[in-house]
């Protein structure tokens, strides 16, 4: 009893030592993030940044591994501590449980503005990211990180008998003995991986982009275009409002009014 417990400590600690060592273990659990999408392009309007991604999980499996020894009963061992000369063998059983439990696969997604969960059903996760209000125009990344753990638990039972041929053979002399199941206390295991993707964000008004690299002697060259490219949005804004009125989709024309109550800001 004291070896086995002994046995199942000096395990534990082993893989809880690998664990730490390495981030997780070097096979199970395993994650791949692949096909990472993100909505292309991003501009001021866009509802949010959808992004998906296919996140594949790997656990370890439950299994019972039986293992058995014969030990040679003679009188320099008091026929195997039994005392009895018809002894010839012990034989000695030891079933190995493990069982997983506990399998969590966690996704989030992440820009240079914000970060959030995905959610999914099979290997398939979506989830959408807040369009950013503030940043540099041109390509953006998007990072879906996912983190998978499972708890895996040792249990052990020794099954001893002795017998009065070798190797197990013979006539069994008593009664099987059965020591268990001796279990540990769990051990946390966890895997990760990630996967990228881009969009392009176009959210800045074209004359905060130009005029950095205008020469000061076209500045008012960009202050003609900036007012004509306005002018244009009012007028373009007023003719979608005068039309709205004669629209019969009463919820579709309420939806573009609040569109451009959003343009007019």
């Amino acid at each position: 009893m004291k070896n086995v417990a002994k046995m199942l400590r000096l395990a534990s600690a082993t893989l809880v030592a690998s664990v730490a060592a390495f981030g997780g273990p070097a096979t199970l659990p395993s994650v791949s993030v692949t096909g990472v999408t993100a909505t292309s392009p991003v501009v001021a309007l866009t509802s949010g940044v959808n992004v998906s991604a296919t996140v594949t999980a790997n656990f370890d499996s439950n299994s019972l591994i039986p293992s058995t020894n014969y030990d040679s009963c003679n009188p320099g061992d008091n026929f195997c501590g039994s005392g009895d000369l018809y002894i010839k063998s012990k034989k000695v059983v030891t079933t190995t449980a493990t069982t997983v439990s506990a399998q969590t696969t966690t996704v989030t997604a992440s820009d240079f503005n914000s970060s959030g969960p995905l959610s999914g059903a099979g290997t398939t996760y979506t989830g959408a990211l807040p369009t950013p209000t503030s940043g540099t125009d041109g390509y953006q990344t998007v990072t879906v990180n996912a983190n998978v753990s499972e708890l895996v638990t040792t249990c052990t039972t020794v099954e001893t008998s002795y017998w009065t041929g070798s190797n197990g053979s013979g006539t069994q002399v008593g009664s099987t003995t059965t020591v268990g199941p001796t279990c540990d206390g769990g051990v946390t295991k966890i895997g990760s991986g990630s996967g990228t993707s881009q969009y392009v964000l176009d959210i800045n008004a074209p004359i905060l982009t130009l005029k950095p690299i205008t020469s000061a002697n076209m500045a008012s060259d960009l202050t003609v275009a900036s007012t004509l490219a306005s002018a244009a949005i009012v007028g373009a804004l007023a003719n979608v409002e005068i039309n709205l009125s004669s629209l019969k989709d009463a919820d579709f024309a309420e939806e573009i009014r609040s569109r451009v109550a959003e343009l007019q800001r």
